[in-house]
């Protein structure tokens, strides 16, 4: 049965000074939390309508700015690059569910 990856889940989050979250904790709670949160409850909630849930990496297209992450196995892309006088993090993910 062909899959198709039709489902595309992006959320951007803007910061004045990304710095002022070093510590490991603060990490977590004000960067990551906020960005995956979105792109798993989403997967979740279209997971439930399906039996099979199919990722894959993103590619990275000649626009893009900034430094590019993957995390690997789950088809999310962490994008964080300067806009004006922000830093802004972007989280993707593209997949499909059978």
């Amino acid at each position: 049965m062909p899959i198709i990856l039709d489902k595309w889940k992006a959320g951007l989050q803007p910061y004045r000074d990304l710095a002022r979250f070093s510590g490991d904790d603060r990490v977590i709670q004000s960067v990551i939390d906020p960005g995956l949160l979105p792109i798993a409850k989403a997967i979740s909630i279209d997971v439930r309508h399906g039996d099979i849930l199919v990722t894959r990496r993103i590619a990275d297209k000649k626009t893009d700015q900034g430094a590019v992450a993957h995390v690997e196995g789950y088809g999310i892309r962490i994008r964080i690059y300067s806009e004006e006088s922000d830093t802004i993090v972007a989280w993707e993910c593209l997949y499909g569910v059978a």
